[in-house]
């Protein structure tokens, strides 16, 4: 039991490692563009890489929840708990992967433009991030873990 536990704990720290270096980033390259340290674009350009990224992050956060139900789906036929968490694990670092991806592109724009219009979709795609958080109770409730199973979490 106590190896569960541990699993949970350590899905959740790798959330937190992503989400913390997605912040860290963030702030870095807040500093140099405020500090005037980035490189400015036209502002045609800035509009072009403002509508590239906003057609990422429609594409990649509806297939990150669609691949991650597909995948939980089948996770959950599993017998073995082992197998339950470590498929729940792959197919959360899979969402995560695809929420990240644009927030880091993102930022990488805003780094090239100075167009603080990247910002705001940033903090857009730092909500969708939050809400993936892997809590006990969510990954008891997207496995439908019986009452035993669910003790392995505690």
């Amino acid at each position: 039991m106590e190896s569960k536990a541990n699993d949970l704990k350590t899905i959740q720290i790798l959330y937190k490692a992503l989400l913390a270096g997605q912040l860290i980033f963030a702030a870095i390259i807040t500093f140099l563009v405020t500090t005037g340290r980035a490189p400015s674009q036209s502002t045609s350009a800035s509009n072009v890489f403002l509508i590239v990224a906003v057609v990422v992050a429609l594409a990649c956060i509806p297939a990150g929840y669609i691949l991650f139900r597909q995948r939980i789906e089948v996770v959950k036929q599993q017998n073995d708990f082992s197998a339950k968490l470590e498929g729940y694990r792959a197919s959360l670092i899979l969402q995560l992967g695809l929420s990240e991806m644009p927030a880091l592109l993102a930022i990488i724009m805003y780094f090239m433009t100075s167009n603080q219009s990247f910002l705001i979709l940033l903090v857009l795609l730092f909500v969708n991030f939050l809400n993936l958080y892997p809590s006990r109770n969510k990954i008891v409730k997207q496995l439908e873990l019986n009452s035993e199973e669910e003790a392995m979490l505690e």
